[in-house]
């Protein structure tokens, strides 16, 4: 499936935002190469060594401005390199999630 000839960009934020709550209880959002694409690795790496609830805020903030301004293909090309990766990797994506 190609991302972009099926969700808006909106709709791909959201996945992309549903992919990385999924994931962070499992690794940091440093460790996903994907995100670090989209957001870029200072951001992810100050979310992921956030000290306390208040660097977490402002780490979030700036993780999603990052991806609010972030050109639309870009996210649905890192989108669709994150649901390769995972399908490869055993499955872990849920075929119904995605459509």
């Amino acid at each position: 499936m190609i991302f972009n000839q099926v969700f808006s960009k909106h709709e791909c934020i959201s996945l992309f935002f549903a992919f990385l709550d999924f994931l962070t209880p499992f690794f940091s959002p440093a460790a996903i190469p994907e995100f670090c694409a989209v957001i870029g690795e200072d951001r992810a790496g100050k979310l992921a060594s956030s000290a306390n609830e208040d660097e977490e805020q402002a780490a979030l903030r700036s993780c999603f401005s990052a991806l609010m301004t972030c050109d639309p293909d870009k996210i649905q090309t890192e989108l669709q390199k994150l649901v390769d990766r995972l399908t490869a990797a055993g499955g872990l994506v849920d075929d119904e999630f995605i459509q």
